[in-house]
């Protein structure tokens, strides 16, 4: 039997490289992985890999230095991709992101800003998933993606490819665990644990709503930043 540990990355404020200490982590989305990073001492983890948006190589790279691993970087892990033009407000994408994730009329054919569709997103997680298990040498992997890429994951675990998308919470900075046998099936162990608040007392909202209130705290700011390329994908 074989596990994989799925993260989402802790909280951001989606600036990339502009962010404070370049791992595009806020303070709180730190202290997040902090604590998840406290747990993952006791498990012997044998490879950690990240999708390559800087906020998921940041939360990997705090985890992975407990057992000294390096992060091994793979795309198919990176978030439900949008098409946005550069120079795009940063605010009306949002708008947008927001819009998919918590409308009840997107379907698994909905392109996602204008990108992607979470069919998409679940066959590519699905090679994601065929790779790791022909992968020979570990035991115990960790893997740490986004809400999106997350959710599609869970699909091809759980054999779902038509009706809603599945309505599984993907907190920041949160945990899941999911065992392989032999023959390649899942077992879900685990769904979306948060190591810095157990019981989610604090956490009584969608992460949608989560990140419009935070957008909405430094408004000001967003209002004058666009859209610059890859490295500002935004997610839920």
């Amino acid at each position: 039997m074989r596990r994989l540990y799925l993260m989402r990355h802790g909280e951001t404020l989606y600036l990339g490289r502009q962010s404070e200490d370049g791992t595009d982590l806020t303070p709180e989305g730190r202290r997040q992985i902090q604590a998840a990073a406290e747990l993952f001492r006791a498990v012997p983890l044998d490879v950690v890999l990240a999708s390559p948006m800087r906020r998921a190589v940041g939360t990997a790279t705090i985890v992975a230095a407990g057992p000294g691993l390096p992060v091994e970087s793979v795309p198919e892990l990176r978030e439900i991709t949008p098409k946005v033009s550069d120079g795009m407000l940063l605010a009306e994408v949002f708008s947008q992101v927001l819009r998919f994730f918590s409308s009840p009329t997107v379907t698994w054919d909905t392109p996602f800003v204008g990108g992607e569709t979470f069919r998409e997103v679940r066959a590519r997680l699905q090679r994601f998933l065929a790779d790791l298990l022909a992968r020979g040498g570990w035991e115990n992997a960790l893997a740490v993606a986004h809400g999106g890429a997350n959710m599609a994951l869970f699909a091809c675990v759980l054999g779902l490819s038509e009706g809603e998308i599945p309505r599984l919470e993907q907190d920041l900075g949160c945990i899941n665990v999911i065992d392989f046998d032999d023959a390649g099936r899942g077992l879900v162990r685990l769904v979306n644990f948060s190591a810095h608040d157990p019981l989610k007392a604090g956490l009584r909202e969608p992460s949608f709503e989560r990140l419009r209130r935070v957008l909405e705290a430094r408004g000001q700011a967003l209002g004058a930043l666009r859209w610059q390329g890859v490295d500002r994908d935004p997610e839920v």
